[in-house]
């Protein structure tokens, strides 16, 4: 691969490849789907036991909500997929989401009792593994966006490129990125 930035932060050369997060669409290049279009809702179950239940859609309306900054779009694309919830926004305001820059500290918070999160299935299938998160209601939703290898269309036939590729692409890699 090669380089893309120096250590000061300008320009040195175009990349080979690239992991963006994205729909997939970059003009001038070709894009391979990694992971992070399944997404799920997760809570602690500290904070529903201090909230109290989720028991229909309508409940998450008097939850505090947790959101990734750059994914705004999550929670509408969870509302537009449930006509319960969508219901529910629509009789009255969605709650104001806390937003984070990462997702590592967008879980701790959702782990920490301070909302619920709608996150990528990868991202915490070892959290939900150990109960420290749950799935309430059993909700999530299939994003329009997720991780992408990103490569510049006359970079496609080079062999590192074709290898990594290959190598990020192997079904076991990515395994939790399913609906079960």
């Amino acid at each position: 691969f090669t380089a893309m930035l120096s250590s000061d932060g300008t320009k040195q050369s175009e990349i080979d490849g690239e992991f963006r997060f994205g729909a997939g669409l970059w003009q001038g290049h070709e894009a391979d789907y990694l992971f992070g279009r399944e997404m799920l809702l997760v809570a602690s179950p500290s904070l529903l036991k201090r909230v109290g239940d989720l028991r229909t859609p309508f409940d998450l309306m008097r939850y505090p909500w947790l959101q990734h900054f750059q994914v705004p779009h999550a929670w509408d694309e969870l509302i537009e997929s449930t006509p319960e919830l969508a219901a529910a926004a629509k009789a009255g305001p969605a709650p104001q989401a806390s937003m984070y820059e990462f997702y590592n500290v967008l879980i701790r918070a959702a782990i920490a009792g301070l909302g619920l999160a709608l996150v990528p299935r990868v991202w915490v299938r070892n959290e939900l593994a150990s109960a420290e998160l749950v799935n309430p209601l059993c909700l999530g939703v299939s994003s329009k966006y997720g991780y992408y290898f990103v490569v510049p269309e006359h970079k496609v036939e080079l062999s590192s490129v074709q290898d990594s590729a290959r190598f990020l692409s192997c079904p076991t890699r990515w395994p939790d990125d399913q609906w079960e």
